[in-house]
């Protein structure tokens, strides 16, 4: 993150998330391993998730272009990450998901609260 004083609440969440997680050498291994952006979207608040040769960069706003997107409300988001449970937010229609589910399957991994 290249400014965390110009980053919106969600951007500073998953940033908490990312930190936190990725202390445990086998999510640290599985995050370099991936190649992909990722938009995140909760509420009107956008992030963009870069992971790129073993590093993860963090953009405030919704990218015009990912490999995988997730938007919702803020709830739910923080739902996914404190339960683990994205099933029932999706199928309830308070998330949705779009390009290649892979990377937010390797993602949710890496945001469990």
């Amino acid at each position: 993150m290249k400014d965390p004083s110009a980053m919106n609440l969600l951007g500073l969440i998953l940033k908490h998330l990312l930190e936190r997680n990725l202390e445990d050498a086998g999510k640290a291994a599985a995050a370099r391993r991936m190649n992909c952006v990722v938009g995140v979207k909760g509420g009107k608040m956008g992030v963009t998730i870069i992971f790129r040769k073993g590093e993860i960069i963090l953009e405030r706003g919704f990218p015009t272009r990912a490999n995988s997107r997730i938007t919702g409300t803020l709830d739910a988001l923080l739902q996914v990450a404190v339960t683990r449970n994205y099933i029932a937010p999706f199928l309830a229609g308070r998330l949705k998901i779009g390009g290649n589910p892979f990377p937010l399957l390797r993602l949710m991994s890496l945001l469990v609260a």
